[in-house]
């Protein structure tokens, strides 16, 4: 169950950056934030960009991921691919100091 679990908001993860990929496509001037789960995602669109609009692009990028476009999946200014980025830069940066201070005589 865990792992259905997963897979769907990965999914749906994915299906919300293509969807933004999407939209970027035909609006320029527009600000986008989105959060996903289990049951789906939610868009929160700063810009002139109508339901009807938004609709047309999920039903696009559902299509495109699925005929494979697989790296409309992937967002470079996604949240999540941020703070992990910036865990794991923190978390090699502690290593390495833990790692001199062992190595220094006393």
């Amino acid at each position: 169950m865990t792992n259905s679990l997963i897979s769907r908001i990965r999914r749906n993860h994915g299906l919300e950056h293509a969807t933004i990929h999407v939209l970027s496509e035909g609006h320029k001037r527009f600000s986008a934030q989105g959060n996903s789960d289990h049951r789906g995602f939610h868009l929160n669109i700063y810009g002139d960009i109508t339901e009807d609009e938004v609709n047309a692009a999920v039903d696009e990028a559902y299509r495109r991921l699925r005929a494979g476009e697989h790296h409309l999946a992937v967002h470079p200014n996604c949240g999540t691919v941020l703070v992990t980025t910036a865990a794991l830069a923190t978390l090699a940066a502690q290593t390495m100091l833990a790692l001199e201070n062992w190595r220094e005589p006393r």
